[in-house]
């Protein structure tokens, strides 16, 4: 199985039409999304990552140990719609927001780059060198 293209389907079928409720720093960053009624999903940061502005052209690349360089870009997420998530070859999953801005986070080659958690607490974690690794609710592991 593609567990790469799986995730994908995943982020884009939990996150589409959702509005950024929560960001967290701290030993990395965290977008979360949250509906009426749900726990909320999270996608984790822990390694760099990027948030353009397709209005402005404006691309901020982020370090998580090191926000101060585009915290702005960071928080202003808040309350931004999710358009789609797509990936691009290597891991690197995109989020795209309606009002023209992505993120982007690649892998890294030494530690865990991103991972995300589901509303009913289903996880996928792009593992050092971009493994994906898929873990069920229940705790299953379900890739290798």
């Amino acid at each position: 199985m593609d567990w790469l293209d799986y995730s994908t389907r995943l982020m884009n079928a939990r996150w589409r039409g959702r509005k950024v409720t929560q960001l967290t720093i701290g030993g990395g960053v965290t977008v979360a999304w949250s509906q009426v009624g749900e726990s909320g999903a999270r996608f984790r940061l822990e390694q760099g990552f990027e948030i353009s502005d397709a209005r402005t052209g404006l691309v901020a690349a982020i370090e998580p140990a090191h926000l101060e360089r585009g915290a702005q870009a960071f928080v202003d997420l808040i309350w931004a719609t999710v358009r789609a998530v797509r990936t691009e070859p290597g891991t690197v999953p995109i989020v795209e927001f309606e009002d023209g801005r992505t993120l982007r986070a690649g892998p890294h080659p030494t530690f865990e780059s991103w991972s995300f958690v589901t509303d009913d607490r289903g996880l996928v974690v792009c593992m050092p060198g971009g493994e994906i690794a898929v873990w069920s609710p229940d705790g299953e592991r379900a890739s290798s």
